[in-house]
């Protein structure tokens, strides 16, 4: 820590926040998990945000993890609920933050769709398909 002197070699007292650093201190020792239930109480209320952390608890596998942050989930358990419901494919088109890159995440229930059937749609779009990271995401209480 740098203590500033004044004119008079007098050390300062350095202004320090407290409130702030103790939010940092708590979001570091946060898990993943912690940081997503947090989310879903946020965006859902308490009873709905129980009811889908308990339902999402241990449903995303460490490569998931290591590869989204838990904004990413939140917006994926919203699609995967509305597939749900209606047993259609979700979708999702974004561009990462630097715009170096568009993304795509293709939702289906049950069963995979292979890159194969879904490639040739992305060519005659003028993309260029680089890579694909499939995940399972298994909620608990959600049949087949």
């Amino acid at each position: 820590m740098a203590y500033p002197m004044n004119n008079e070699n007098k050390i300062e007292s350095a202004k320090i926040n407290i409130v702030n650093i103790e939010r940092q201190i708590s979001d570091a020792a946060k898990s993943w998990s912690d940081a997503l239930n947090e989310l879903l109480s946020e965006v859902h209320g308490t009873l709905i945000g129980h009811k889908l952390s308990e339902r999402y608890s241990g449903a995303f596998h460490p490569g998931y993890c290591d590869r989204y942050d838990s904004v990413f989930a939140l917006s994926d358990i919203s699609i995967i609920e509305k597939i749900h419901a209606t047993n259609e494919v979700g979708m999702q088109l974004y561009q990462l933050s630097d715009k170096s890159q568009v993304r795509f995440k293709l939702y289906h229930r049950a069963t995979p769709i292979p890159l194969s059937d879904v490639l040739p749609i992305f060519e005659n779009m003028g993309f260029r398909v680089i890579n694909e990271y499939p995940h399972l995401i298994e909620p608990s209480d959600m049949p087949n």
